[in-house]
């Protein structure tokens, strides 16, 4: 009756202890396997993974480097219930892979992470063509996905958790398929992270359409500005925004604060930020558990004296490279509050 199996990162079982498997009738009802890491595992020891767990809706792959387009077609022809794929770090897979992963009918959520030079828009296509309940799409660093790949996920109506952060060819004609498409008010977290093509027009969209949005990601969009900022700053739903490295400054900054929601805001390398705009966020954001304005160089004791007596329940305070904080001030701050700095 076992149902959960984990081996991740274990390099001492052979592909005979995977034939031993198929061979048994101890895993026919295992519906989670992990491993991870197992880089003994080939096209044999995916083959008799295929065999004995015909109930398997969940596998997770990563960190499989070796792992081949045939293993994934012997994974797919045996196990046709699975659910959830993660390939975090398995980078060698191509068109090929996800051509037969498509055939999975079922399929809810896939995770892609870790530079992958062979995935085209192809596999996309036949995705978003195929496995209409998908979703959860994390697709992170794959620099051949273009804006017909986002395009192809826009049919995808049960579309939550879409993240196409570094895929620098992404652009706001992409991204408007899915943000004002059928799944655009499902949409709960966006990551568009070093989509370095993504402007202030898409966040309009965004504030147009995803209206149940939690969290978002726009780090290092530099051509997302304060107008973007004052967009999102009306998502009454979403509690947690990356800007790092945008252009943004007081003006989006006090934007910000029409939304005391916000859980969690990362404004890293936002360069321009001022202690005036982080005094007046800070008032109207009085909930943040979480603030990160490392590197921001204009920051002074008279931000962190402000955050510490609005934000009486923030859990996390990041100043890294904020050369105009006195560390001697910060510590009695920390006497009086108790976030943690860094």
């Amino acid at each position: 009756n076992l149902q959960y199996l984990s081996m991740a990162y274990v390099n001492t079982f052979s592909i005979k202890g995977l034939q031993y498997l198929a061979a048994g009738k101890g895993c026919r009802k295992l519906s989670y396997l992990d491993i991870s890491g197992c880089t003994q595992v080939n096209t044999d020891g995916m083959k008799f993974i295929a065999e004995c767990c015909p109930f398997l809706n969940t596998i997770l792959l990563n960190d499989l480097a070796s792992l081949k387009d045939e293993a994934i077609m012997q994974l797919v022809n045996g196990c046709r219930n699975l659910r959830a794929i993660s390939l975090q770090g398995t980078n060698s897979l191509s068109d090929h892979s996800f051509q037969y992963i498509s055939q999975l009918k079922k399929l809810r959520k896939l995770r892609i992470e870790g530079r992958n030079n062979l995935i085209t828009d192809t596999s996309i296509k036949a995705l978003g063509r195929n496995c209409l309940e998908l979703n959860h799409i994390y697709l992170v660093d794959c620099p051949r996905l273009t804006d017909l790949s986002i395009k192809a996920l826009a049919p995808c109506r049960q579309l939550n958790y879409l993240n196409v952060a570094d895929c620098v060819r992404i652009s706001d004609t992409g991204v408007r398929h899915v943000v004002e498409g059928p799944a655009s008010s499902k949409l709960k977290e966006l990551n568009l992270s070093n989509c370095i093509r993504i402007s202030d027009v898409t966040l309009l969209r965004i504030a147009q359409r995803c209206t149940e949005l939690q969290r978002a990601s726009f780090c290092f969009c530099e051509h997302v500005t304060d107008a973007g900022a004052e967009l999102m700053g009306g998502l009454s739903n979403l509690v947690s925004i990356d800007l790092s490295g945008c252009f943004i400054q007081d003006q989006g900054l006090m934007a910000l604060g029409n939304n005391s929601k916000f859980r969690k805001i990362d404004l890293a390398e936002c360069s321009t930020i001022s202690d005036f705009g982080v005094q007046v966020m800070c008032q109207h954001c009085r909930d943040l558990l979480s603030l990160d304005l490392s590197h921001c160089v204009l920051i002074t004791d008279n931000a962190v004296k402000s955050i510490a007596f609005c934000c009486r329940l923030l859990k996390s305070l990041k100043l890294g490279g904020c050369s105009q904080v006195k560390m001697i001030f910060i510590s009695q701050i920390s006497n009086q509050q108790p976030p943690k700095h860094s």
